[in-house]
């Protein structure tokens, strides 16, 4: 499983511990100080520029409402030097646009309720992001052409958005793609990013992802796809290292026709008509297995033979009866249990 960097969040702080930011900072934390409504002060908010000038984009300002406030964009001019920000205004905003002022901007993340502007993205300091996620907006029309000009970008996250997307496949960078709540729409821009090695599919409706070639994806995450029931192009992740399956409950089955001789890691969860799991033996290095909350029969399941690499093997049934049963089998067989999903 890949690993995930370590964060800490400082929320709607009185003052700064410039020296603890530091500290984590070294220490490869993420920082995020963050704030609720208008929680801060002109003074605060020059501090952490300062602050923002000195460090590089694993420091974060985050501004968030909540409940019936609005945020007012006008305070990004009392950080113009921050290389991270993320916004989250749920209810509504004034001067919602002012982040396309922020020269020094790295990584933005923009959840902005009401933001309407369709051409925003060719604004000119978007366009040496190396990080950005597009979040809820108000309007679904919001044109992604303008990320053909975006060669440094990374990782890129779009909700809903699909007006140009196959501009998407044009990004030279792209490592990590996140595509959250998209219609049944092609996918084939993917087969051109060729640097790509993380794929998250959350929400949205599809069958599949059949249009996706050969690839270099290392992780792969499918979650909450209205019927998505077929993966039967997993061959063609050869250098897949992590898979990871939730909540679709229309997927039936999964075969390992061929090799994927770095996938190490395996969940399949709450996958409720999910019956069968074959071809595991053509995992040679997996390591730790998950299945939890699925149609699987488990005595059916370890007839099959079993990578002698597999260390931990968790199988949830549905009663807890089930469960103990299983988890003293797994024992006797000699795998690692955790009660953990």
């Amino acid at each position: 499983m890949l690993s995930i960097q370590p964060q800490i969040r400082i929320t709607d702080p009185q003052r700064i511990d410039r020296n603890a930011i530091l500290r984590d900072i070294d220490a490869g934390i993420q920082v995020i100080v963050q704030f609720s409504g208008q929680t801060y002060t002109r003074r605060l908010l020059e501090e952490l520029n300062e602050l923002c000038s000195e460090l590089d984009d694993n420091f974060t300002l985050r501004f968030y409402t909540l409940g019936r406030t609005t945020y007012d964009g006008r305070i990004l001019r009392f950080v113009p030097n921050v290389k991270s920000l993320q916004i989250d205004s749920q209810y509504e905003s004034t001067h919602g646009d002012s982040f396309t002022e922020l020269t020094e901007l790295k990584k933005l993340n923009v959840v902005i309720s009401d933001l309407a502007q369709k051409e925003i993205l060719q604004s000119e300091n978007l366009r040496r992001l190396e990080y950005l996620g597009i979040g809820s907006v108000k309007t679904k029309a919001l044109n992604l052409e303008y990320l053909r000009d975006y060669n440094d970008l990374t990782s890129l996250m779009i909700n809903g958005q699909i007006k140009n997307i196959e501009a998407v496949g044009s990004l030279p960078k792209l490592k990590e793609l996140h595509l959250h709540s998209l219609p049944k729409i092609p996918l084939h821009f993917i087969n051109e990013l060729k640097g790509l090695r993380k794929l998250s599919i959350l929400l949205g409706g599809r069958e599949n992802i059949l249009e996706i070639e050969e690839n270099e994806i290392e992780d792969l995450s499918i979650d909450w796809v209205r019927g998505f029931n077929n993966l039967d192009n997993i061959s063609n992740f050869r250098n897949l290292k992590s898979l990871n399956i939730e909540n679709l409950i229309k997927l039936k089955s999964l075969h390992f026709d061929e090799a994927l001789p770095r996938l190490d890691y395996l969940r399949i969860l709450n996958c409720k008509t999910f019956e069968s799991l074959t071809g595991v033996q053509n995992l040679p290095i997996l390591d730790e297995l998950r299945i939890v909350e699925t149609a699987l029969d488990f005595d059916q399941f370890m007839t099959q033979p079993l990578p002698e690499s597999l260390n931990e093997l968790a199988f949830y049934a549905k009663s807890e009866r089930e469960i103990k049963e299983i988890g003293r089998k797994l024992e006797t067989l000699g795998y690692s249990i955790e009660n953990r999903v």
